[in-house]
Parts: C-alpha cells; structure tokens; sequence
C-alpha cells in the first residue's frame, strides 16, 4: 500500500512513465516506489568554515532515512560567508542570500513532489531561510543545526572570528605586532569547521530554532564535530517519520508564542540584533503577524542571563559542556520565563520535551566545580538586568530601528560624523579624525540603498580594538553583526535611499540617543532639513546594473517589516518599476 501521498505523483502514476525512469536511473528499487521521498538539503560549500562539514552531516542522515519505509536525497543549496565577506563588496550579497535559500528550498522540495525534508544549515542566513521555507511548503520536515565551532586557542586565550575583526583596531593603535596578529588570524577558527562560537547571529538563531520547536532537543548546542551531532544525525530517520506517520507540519507547531519565547531566549543568551530582521520575515511566511511592538515589550521586560560573546567572555561549546541547551530551557521553564505550552516536532510541548530528558537544575555559585561556572546568571541576579537590544523611534528614524549596546549606557549625545561607506569611515579611524564623543553615522547601507542591507562589523570593531567601543556610538541604516559590540544603532527606517532623515544629517550636527525613554532624534530645524532635502542627491552608491542585486532592492520591503521580497506589494517600497529611481519619502 502507498503511503507516499505527494511523492506518488511521480512514483506510481502511470501518466508519468519518464518520471519513474528517471529515478529508476538514480538507483530505486521496485520496493521504493510506495516509500516517502525524503529530501536532505544541505548548504555545503568549501570556502566557508561554518559550511565545509555539511556534507558529511548530510550523508549520515541520509543513510539513516533510508530504510523500509523511507528513501533518502541530498539536495544543496546556496550559502554566503558572512566573516569571508564582511567589509567588502561580497556582504551586499548576504541578506539577499536568505530569500534565495528559501526560494531554493521552495523549487527543490515542491518540483521534486518530496514527502519531508531535512534541513542542514550551518551560517547566519542558511537557519532563517531554513525557518522561512518550512512554514513556507509545510510538509513534515526538521531542522538539523549544523553545529558550532570549537573556540581557537591563542595566547592560552579562547578565540574566535570577532577576535579577528578587533585585531585590526589593535593593530592601528599599535597594541599588536603584525606578526602576532597573523598568528592570531590562524588560530581564530578551528579546523573542525562549524559556525563561529560566540552568541553570534548564527547561534543565535539556532537557539531560536530550538526552543521554537523546529529542531529536535539539544541540536543547537550539540558541537558540529561531535559524537552528539553525529548521533542526532543518526536518529533523524525515526525523527522525521515519525512526522510523516502522523502528518505534523511546521504550521501545525508554531505559534505567536513560539515566536514570543523565540524573541525571550535571543534576550536572555545576549543573541543577536539580527533575529528581530529573522523572525519578523520567518512570521510572514507563518502567516503570524509579528511587529517592532512585539519585540519592545518583551525588550523592556527581559534581562540578559548569559554571559556569553560578543558581551561576555564564553561560547556555545560552554554550553555544551554544562549540560547542553535544555538545562537552561529547564531553568527558564521552571522560573515561568517561556511558555511551555508551545508544541515541537517531537509530537509534544516544550515542557514535555524537558521533563522527559531528566535534566539537573542549573545551579548558581562561584565554585569552579560546579559545571555552571557562571556561564548563566541566575534571574535574582541577572548578567544584566536590561536588554541588550532596544526598539527606538524618534526624529532620526520615524518607522522604528534597533539598538544594540554593550554596556550600561542610557543617553549618548554627540556630533555626527557623517560617512556613506565602511571604507572612508575606516579611513577616518586610521587619520585618528574619529574621536571619543562623535557619533559616527554610515548611511546608504539599507535593504535598496546597500543593497543588502551590509553588515557594519569591520567598524565596530575596528572601534573596539582602537579602544573607542564605549565612546563613539554608531548608527547605520544597515545591520549589525551578531558579534558587534559597543554603543550601536541600525536598521533605521526610512533608510537614506528612500529619503529618510539619515541621508541628511551632515557633520557637526547634534544627535541624541536616549535609550531610558527609547528615543534617537537629530537636532535639525525643520527649515534647514526642508533646504537640505531638495538639494541633496540621495541616490544608491552601489552600481547593480544587470545583478540580482538590482531585483532584490526593488522587491524588498524595510527593515522594520523584515527585508521581505513581496512580489504582490511593489507599490509599498517606493521604487518606480521601470527605472528603480526612488521617490521621496513624506
């Protein structure tokens, strides 16, 4: 008897000869043409330490999904190294990368007629893609995380790739030789590849992942070079038919309060400003509608327990080695924190998945003993009693942006110092014209006018490193890393391109962020903003003639609304069709 619904298009309708040929070709047997067709897709690429292992991962699982009832294809789909392309040209093509991954996902499991899919991803675009396309197609499918990278080791110190972007700071104020910098550089990334180590974005939204309940319990702390990723590479076979019996799709599990603990734990671990641009676009495709309001809520009324990079000193793999994720989620459960309602792929809830694991309780002291060893900070006395992340509004950014600060800063006022690319700001840094007090403001890096909407880690942390991390704030209509630190603000909206009021702050002027009452404003007077407005030319400074690039900024909506391509709603990113000449914004 078939039990393969979708597939039995391809395997057992008559009409399609040619298509039962062409998997005769691929190896099948008359006994796997009433079997579920399983897809294992996969973001394996060799340039990337985060990636290069997928691979592997991918033909472990495949041979577990291939058994009696079950038959398993790889199947691959882009990627884009974030630390390979941060700072140069190539990180115009990492947001975008997100919608072409969904999108690839999308043609290879709907083309194919696939029963269920597997998904392995393994860099900061690959997870919310994954995410996105699985409430997009809806079949029984699992997130398998790729897993994290070990830290290096330098100096007797652990490393990581943020080490290497603050080494450059150093290296301008003379606090490394280059040849200790160039040994640095070799040890930053360990050799066993998985995504880089620190509550990067990366991390960040395969905890999310996790306590979402797409991926099975302890995959997002499970190192990728370990037995643990290994086994649980081994058990996704029983994993996802156990899906497939019983036809439990990702909308079947998610809910808006899967996504309010998804916005909890990005909070409590330190995680990512990224995850608010993520999980707004992973919503839409949910059909769950998620806003900035969500978000600021929950901003005002978490505190950040762990003490882990880019704000703390330790790792994912720390994690790991107190016990994994879910002896936190026991903690935060226990505590009332999360919603242990929200159901998971297992078939169960939240809750019922921890309680049945049979976990310790986290336990808090300064005992070096003790597995904890304040990795995570108990609630009573949290690692910082505030969000790490803000929503602000104000004069400076009308439609909403996000702040990421380090330290306990809650008003930083300065004079802009205005630039519209990483190069010349960085620039400035080396000629010592970047000073403690300025407020440094690189415009034109929004969704269209980057395009891409580029990370700025190269400037933050070449602040860090010159020692001006907690002194020199840093807005950007771009985005901000996961492992930026210091006094930051991105994903102002309306960005420059679209006629925002970044794209005419001009040096010297006065601006104000005031992160008690959740306010960014500039100072300008309406007159000298109108004269400014009609005589400043505010076109993109990338040429995208003939690129990808040229279709996405025309397709995508603001940072606010997730950089989502919404090919029904052109009309609501103020881009003419014909030209992609922008109209003002009023």
């Amino acid at each position: 008897m078939s039990i393969n619904k979708i597939s039995n298009v391809l395997t057992n309708n008559i009409q399609n000869g040619a298509a039962k040929a062409m998997l005769y070709g691929v190896g099948l047997k008359d006994t796997d043409f009433n079997k579920y067709m399983v897809g294992v897709g996969s973001m394996q690429f060799d340039i990337n330490p985060c990636n290069k292992h997928l691979g592997k991962l991918q033909n472990i699982a495949k041979k577990s999904i291939n058994n009696s009832e079950m038959v398993g294809f790889n199947f691959n789909t882009i990627g884009v190294s974030d630390g390979l392309t941060n700072g140069n040209s190539g990180m115009h093509y990492s947001l975008p990368s997100r919608e072409l991954i969904a999108d690839s996902i999308e043609t290879m499991v709907n083309a194919h007629h696939l029963d269920g899919f597997v998904l392995i991803p393994g860099c900061d675009k690959n997870i919310p893609a994954s995410m996105m396309a699985m409430g997009r197609i809806n079949r029984p499918s699992i997130l398998l995380y790729g897993g994290t990278m070990l830290p290096g080791k330098f100096k007797n110190n652990n490393v990581d790739i943020v080490d290497a972007f603050q080494s450059y700071g150093q290296l301008i104020e003379n606090k490394i030789t280059p040849e200790e910098r160039e040994n640095l550089l070799k040890s930053c990334c360990h050799k066993s590849g998985g995504s880089c180590s620190g509550m990067y974005t990366c991390n960040t939204m395969a905890t999310i992942a996790d306590v979402m309940g797409l991926t099975m319990p302890y995959s997002s702390s499970n190192p990728a070079s370990s037995k643990n990723k290994f086994n649980e590479c081994k058990s996704v076979g029983n994993n996802i038919l156990h899906l497939l019996d019983r036809n439990i799709k990702p909308k079947d599990i998610i809910t808006k309060e899967s996504f309010l603990n998804a916005i909890k734990i990005t909070v409590i671990l330190g995680g990512s400003t990224n995850a608010v641009l993520h999980l707004i676009a992973i919503a839409n495709e949910f059909n769950i509608k998620l806003t900035l309001n969500d978000f600021n809520e929950i901003f005002e009324n978490t505190p950040v327990l762990g003490n882990l990079k880019p704000h703390g000193i330790y790792s994912m793999n720390n994690i790991h080695e107190m016990g994994g994720f879910p002896i936190l989620l026991k903690y935060l459960l226990d505590n009332n924190i999360l919603d242990g309602k929200t159901n998971t792929i297992t078939g169960y809830t939240l809750k019922e998945n921890i309680d049945s694991l049979n976990i310790p309780k986290l336990k808090f002291n300064n005992n070096k003993n003790q597995i904890n060893k304040n990795i995570i900070y108990p609630v009573y006395k949290p690692f910082k009693s505030k969000s790490h992340i803000k929503v602000l509004n104000g004069s400076l950014s009308p439609k909403g942006c996000i702040a990421k600060i380090s330290g306990n800063c809650n008003l930083f006022e300065g004079k802009a110092k205005v630039f519209k690319t990483e190069d010349s700001m960085i620039n400035a840094l080396e000629k010592k014209q970047i000073k403690k007090g300025d407020v440094v403001i690189i415009t034109h890096q929004g969704p269209k006018g980057g395009p891409g909407m580029p990370e700025m880690l190269k400037p933050s942390s070449a602040l860090v490193g010159a020692g001006l991390g907690d002194h020199v704030a840093l807005i950007t209509d771009g985005r901000w890393s996961g492992g930026s630190n210091g006094i930051l603000v991105g994903h102002i909206v309306p960005e420059a391109i679209d006629n925002g009021p970044i794209a005419f702050i001009e040096d010297g002027d006065k601006i104000t962020i005031d992160l008690k009452n959740n306010k960014i404003d500039h100072h300008i007077d309406t007159i000298t903003l109108i004269m400014r407005k009609n005589h400043k030319n505010v076109n993109s400074v990338t040429n995208t003639n003939n690129s990808y690039l040229n279709k996405y900024k025309y397709l995508v909506s603001n940072a606010s609304n997730g950089c989502i391509t919404n090919y029904n709603n052109n009309n609501n990113n103020n881009v003419n069709k014909h030209n992609f000449n922008y109209m003002s914004y009023h």
